[in-house]
């Protein structure tokens, strides 16, 4: 009886080992997504490379409670004497590392980006399936954007569009 169940166990085990697929293929078939500054992009092997360095954004509660955190909120005291915490234009960026890395556009890549006439009223524009050469003109340091990954290449660029 003994041995029947340490045999079943044994195949059960080498069933589930062996799905067809490498650990590498399904770490790389996985879809991720993540905000990022575009530190520069070039082409290798006439393939399009984005170098950017990953970042974390939190916006309305979350972004005061970590800029607080941090020591970068801001603070104003009302006429009650309360005092209101806040941050610029309701986001917070962390930015704890500042290692880059690198991936290759994928063929059908939808690159998003936000056109602003830069008045007053910051009347903005989104324009869709924009070019490379376009969002290499488009490109500022401080601009964030979020780029989804599926199967090693970036699928989509969109700029998270900041006043």
């Amino acid at each position: 009886m003994y041995k029947k169940s340490l045999i079943i166990i044994l195949l059960f085990t080498l069933l589930l080992s062996c799905s067809g697929k490498n650990e590498k293929e399904t770490k790389n078939a996985r879809t991720d997504s993540f905000y990022c500054y575009v530190n520069r992009i070039y082409e290798k092997n006439s393939i399009p490379f984005v170098q950017f360095d990953k970042i974390q954004v939190f916006t309305g509660d979350s972004a005061v409670m970590i800029a607080k955190q941090f020591g970068k909120a801001e603070f104003e005291i009302n006429n009650s004497g309360d005092t209101n915490w806040f941050v610029p234009n309701d986001y917070f960026v962390l930015n704890e590392t500042a290692e880059t890395e690198e991936l290759p556009l994928a063929k059908n890549c939808n690159i998003e980006i936000t056109i602003s006439d830069e008045s007053t009223s910051y009347q903005v524009t989104k324009q869709n399936n924009v070019s490379v050469e376009k969002l290499k003109s488009h490109l500022e340091d401080y601009m964030i954007f979020l780029i989804e990954v599926k199967d090693g290449f970036i699928k989509s660029i969109k700029e998270f569009w900041t006043p």
